[in-house]
């Protein structure tokens, strides 16, 4: 059950198991790290909530389809599952689920996720700024709008003058 759970997850980005908790997939964008020169990449960030109450019709039919089964058979699989893994939780154990991390209750009882160190796919790659010499663009000095070449021309017939 865990990998189909952890299958459906992957594909919908959201999942609730009854007596468990909700999971949620949250997309991170590439980032840009100016001072160390590199562009980090995008990652998913694994956001677990506990107590759901309600199991996805979706998941029943995923289930359903995945093992061949009816939906009621499904639904019947997968709450007996929650009603053994919660059982294991309040014991102390902990539940792995596959490629993803896994379940324990913490000193205060409460079910907390460890999320699994994958396998990265994109890697940090180097990225450094490029300034182009006497590439012209629009510039605003003011409330009115000029070239940048006609700016570099403006400031290079202005001798500076120096104080001794």
């Amino acid at each position: 059950m865990q990998e189909l759970f952890a299958s459906y997850l992957a594909q919908k980005k959201e999942c609730s198991i009854p007596l468990i908790g909700k999971f949620e997939i949250n997309a991170q964008a590439a980032e840009l790290d100016i001072a160390n020169k590199q562009l980090l990449p995008p990652a998913d960030e694994i956001i677990f909530s506990e107590g759901a109450d309600y199991l996805a019709a979706d998941l029943t039919n995923y289930i359903s389809f995945s093992k061949n089964l009816s939906p009621h058979e499904a639904e019947e699989k997968m709450h007996h599952w929650c009603l053994h893994s919660k059982a294991k939780l309040d014991s102390g154990e902990k539940i792995i689920l596959v490629s993803i991390g896994s379940l324990q209750k913490n000193e205060a009882g409460a079910i907390f996720f460890q999320r699994k160190n994958g396998v990265n796919f994109f890697e940090n790659i180097s990225a450094e700024r490029v300034v182009h010499k006497n590439a012209e663009h629009a510039v605003l000095v003011g409330d009115r709008e000029t070239t940048s070449s006609a700016m570099n021309e403006y400031y290079r017939d202005e001798a500076p003058i120096l104080s001794k």
